[in-house]
């Protein structure tokens, strides 16, 4: 028996392998898929962008119509599961914006792949209707996204399966009336004309892949994802302009600027200082000028504090979110040079030496002993051994420290040197996620951890405070004591006990953060939101 062609082989073995690829992407969406409430690591976006990504770049346009069944019907209970949460008020409600993305990938799915196709036969009209919730879909008040999404589906689910033909089943009785004036309207027309044309995929949009770590990816596969590039000659020069329209410069985001009035606004408003500020009214009304004068001593005293430590906090935070390196040594057009940084695009071919700073965050093609230090990102300032083997893990996040075979922007090359490919560049960078993440904490007033405990901690230490006011006052006039005299025995007893606690609460909770390794006695709100993060994902 005759062996068939080499390239032949070659070729089949590919279609298999890249099957696989895309089924092993898929299983790991998947498993947080079904899971994603009790997933605290990552949100149900990441897991639809994750299956945006596959769809969009192996999937659409017949490039992979067959896939495992099995897959694909946990997949379906997976998008019905997430497809119906909804938001707003209880007159109004809509879907949420991830709701409507697994809507729009079931429909996808429901296209492209024939054994999601089979996958959905076997559920009952009574079940989708449940579950896509299309009455929410054809109101007058819903989107022209959502009113295109739920004519497809529904014409796709109602020309393909026999069991489904007639749409009555699938809406809900009350929104009939909406529904068929949908599928009467100009819009629903265009969506079933636009579905019977032939569709033509754009080649170009595979030779651009997302922004990720590719930790999982070994390296001939991973030069295949970047043809324009070349491990040994790198990227052409004529190649460079359209990956930066496409991906952008390598830049991190401008830090926010920090405003003086609002961070003495923020110090006036704390709870604690509100309290102490109505005591010192109070106590003024008492005619004692002196207790009033030693409260507001200790607020001003608190404001000016508050307001250095979180002043010289913005300026450590906009230190950080600057961390930037400004050359790159990198190969173009065959040649090793030296080129601005920022000009860095995914697929890029860099040269690490020992002492360089990384220039964006890099799949690692060659290495040669080479360990970095990553404590700007991970905190741990012992290097790590780096290399260059994929990851295999039924995970789309692994911790920082685990990513043994990428190298991260602003991290330093402890020892050895390495060729790495660019992968993520910017924003997208490890570094850049934390910037953005500082910067929307500071837009979106979003309390760290750090913040919650103190504000909990505040409203029990005024309620420890009252109590022990009344006791004082209580007490005093069971022992026939004047009432008058004792309210303000009690009133004092009560702003010297704020002010100590006050004092106290700081301290213990920054003595604690000291008893760690490095631990700092000062750190602000932003750099303990920045601390969070200790995960890369795909």
């Amino acid at each position: 028996m005759s062996k068939p062609p080499l390239d032949t082989t070659i070729e089949v073995l590919s279609l298999r392998d890249g099957k696989a690829s895309i089924e092993h992407q898929i299983d790991i969406h998947v498993l947080d898929l079904v899971d994603i409430a009790n997933n605290t690591d990552i949100s149900l976006l990441e897991v639809l962008a994750g299956l945006r990504y596959v769809m969009d770049f192996r999937l659409k346009g017949g490039r992979q119509p067959s896939l495992d069944l099995d897959l694909m019907r946990r997949l379906c209970e997976g998008l019905l599961l997430n497809m119906g949460a909804t938001e707003g008020t209880l007159l109004r409600r809509k879907t949420t914006k991830e709701a409507d993305m697994a809507f729009e990938l079931f429909g996808e799915f429901l296209e492209e792949v024939e054994e999601f196709h089979v996958a959905v036969s076997t559920k009952s009209s009574s079940d989708l209707r449940h579950s896509l919730k299309l009455h929410r879909r054809c109101q007058p008040s819903s989107s022209l996204s959502q009113k295109q999404s739920a004519v497809s589906i529904l014409h796709l689910l109602t020309t393909s399966l026999s069991h489904l033909s007639d749409w009555h089943d699938l809406v809900k009785e009350s929104s009939h009336d909406e529904m068929e004036k949908l599928l009467n309207s100009p819009i629903a027309q265009e969506v079933i004309a636009k579905e019977k044309s032939n569709h033509t995929h754009n080649p170009q949009e595979s030779l651009l892949p997302p922004p990720a770590l590719y930790f999982d990816r070994t390296v001939p596969k991973l030069l295949k994802m970047f043809p324009s590039s070349d491990s040994e000659k790198g990227l052409p020069s004529d190649a460079v302009p359209a990956l930066l329209k496409h991906y952008g410069y390598n830049r991190l985001p401008d830090p926010p600027k920090p405003s003086v009035w609002k961070m003495i606004w923020v110090q006036l408003t704390d709870f604690m200082v509100l309290i102490l500020a109505a005591a010192s009214i109070v106590t003024g009304a008492e005619q004692d000028f002196k207790g009033m004068s030693v409260l507001l001593a200790v607020i001003i005293l608190n404001t000016i504090i508050g307001f250095t430590q979180e002043w010289k906090a913005s300026r450590a935070l906009d230190a950080l979110m600057r961390l930037g390196v400004p050359q790159a040594h990198v190969i173009r057009d065959g040649k090793p040079q030296h080129i601005d940084s920022a000009e860095l695009v995914p697929g890029d071919i860099v040269i690490l030496e020992e002492g360089d700073a990384v220039p964006a965050d890099l799949r690692l093609i060659d290495v040669a002993q080479l360990e970095a230090v990553e404590a700007v990102l991970t905190g741990e300032s012992v290097p790590v051994l780096k290399g260059t083997g994929a990851i295999k893990v039924r995970s789309r996040k692994l911790p920082l420290s685990d990513c043994t075979g990428n190298a991260f922007m602003t991290t330093v090359v402890a020892r050895g040197r390495a060729r790495g490919l660019v992968v993520r560049t910017g924003p997208h960078t490890e570094i850049g996620r934390i910037s953005a993440a500082v910067t929307a904490g500071a837009q979106k007033k979003v309390r760290t951890p750090v913040q919650r405990k103190l504000s909990r901690l505040g409203k029990y230490l005024v309620a420890l405070a009252v109590v022990l006011c009344l006791l004082v006052v209580v007490v005093g006039v069971a022992w026939k004591r004047d009432v008058k005299q004792m309210i303000n025995v009690g009133l004092r007893t009560t702003y010297l006990k704020l002010e100590r606690l006050r004092g106290s609460r700081c301290d213990c909770l920054q003595s604690r953060r000291v008893g760690y390794p490095r631990g700092s006695g000062r750190c602000r709100d932003g750099d303990d939101g920045a601390g969070c993060a200790k995960d890369g994902s795909q």
